[in-house]
């Protein structure tokens, strides 16, 4: 009896050889056909998208719309979303440069255009803060020129380590002035304050969280120069600053007040006076803080 009688003939070199080209047809059939055993998910070969136009859209400078293309090919193919990440970030630097551009010309229209769409493109506080400025000033009757020349002010030098900080509040608005004015007037105080490297001045964003923490109103500082103390020493100030604005006899009048946060004692105070309209608030807020630095 032959000695393989009741078992499975095994299979020749070439018959194996076969079987198993078959197999692979045939998995690499389910493959692209979307089929997987089991019911599981399918799984689908795709070719690499076609991204010579959003390219050719980045060569030529045209970053939005290599951006809208990008992001339309990310939807399918995520991994691209670099592609269209890259593109927002050189648009958005584009209005940027725009916006300078328009700036340098004195067309501030131009400017807030350019400045909103890059607002809109990529969403910042500080391109927001600066909108609200441009449109805060004209809405108070501050002229374009006097806006543009306060945009083209550099940005504030770092201070040296060994300067004090200084808490500044919100000017108070007085005499019926407007106190949506105070806040691009405080902003210019800051920044003066900043140029003349004698303080460190601690910033707005910081101290609007601390107040949120501590429940503070910010009205009630400039009301009350112990609770700006108290606060100051919160923010582990040396100094605080509080001043107000108002219209006088005909005139402007811009008050500043530095006061020690350890002594409740005011090292220096400023009042200048000037008449014309509201665009001298701006060289009055400068000239006071070159003052204070003389005292």
């Amino acid at each position: 009896m032959p000695a393989n009688r009741g078992k499975r003939p095994i299979a020749s070199g070439s018959r194996i050889c076969a079987k198993s080209e078959w197999v692979l047809a045939l998995l690499a059939v389910m493959i692209l056909g979307g089929c997987v055993m089991g019911g599981g998910p399918a799984v689908v070969a795709t070719a690499a998208p076609d991204i010579s136009q959003g390219l050719a859209l980045s060569d030529q400078g045209r970053y939005l719309e290599a951006y809208n293309f990008y992001r339309e090919i990310a939807k399918v193919y995520p991994n691209y979303g670099v592609y269209a990440a890259t593109a927002r970030q050189k648009a958005f630097e584009q209005m940027a440069d725009q916006a300078a551009d328009c700036l340098d010309r004195g067309d501030l229209n131009g400017f807030l255009v350019e400045m909103r769409n890059a607002g809109q493109l990529k969403p910042n506080p500080k391109t927001r803060l600066i909108v609200n400025m441009v449109d805060s000033c004209r809405r108070n009757g501050i002229s374009d020129p006097a806006i543009i020349a306060q945009l083209r002010e550099p940005e504030p030098a770092a201070p040296s380590a060994d300067r004090p900080y200084i808490v500044v509040y919100e000017l108070a608005a007085q005499s019926g002035l407007p106190q949506e004015l105070m806040g691009p007037l405080t902003d210019t105080v800051r920044s003066a304050l900043l140029n003349s490297r004698k303080y460190r001045v601690v910033d707005r964003e910081h101290m609007a969280q601390v107040m949120k923490e501590l429940e503070h109103a910010s009205e009630s500082m400039v009301e009350s120069t112990d609770a700006a103390v108290e606060f100051g020493q919160a923010m582990n100030a040396q100094k605080i600053m509080v001043g107000s604005v108002a219209w006088i006899g005909g005139k402007y009048q811009l008050v500043l007040k530095v006061v020690d946060v350890a002594t409740s004692v005011t090292d220096a105070s400023v009042d200048v006076r000037q008449e014309g309209n509201p665009d001298v608030l701006f060289d009055m807020a400068r000239r006071a803080v070159a003052e204070l630095g003389k005292r």
